[in-house]
């Protein structure tokens, strides 16, 4: 099942909160996210089986700031 995160995304592990907020910063082949999280470093994540959410208030694509 395909995801909806894009480049740059703030998003959360619920199983890994201790990890802080990730931004997105890759997309991998197969649909699988290259995440840096504040204090869980870069994780390569299978969004189909990791519990991702976005991060509080952001859509997809949101631009502001």
């Amino acid at each position: 099942m395909p995801h909806d995160f894009v480049f740059g995304d703030q998003i959360r592990n619920t199983a890994r909160l201790e990890w802080g907020v990730g931004t997105v910063v890759r997309l991998e082949p197969g649909g699988k996210l290259a995440v840096r999280f504040e204090s869980g470093g870069l994780k390569q994540l299978d969004p189909t089986v990791a519990p991702l959410a976005k991060a509080s208030g952001q859509q997809s694509g949101d631009q502001t700031g």
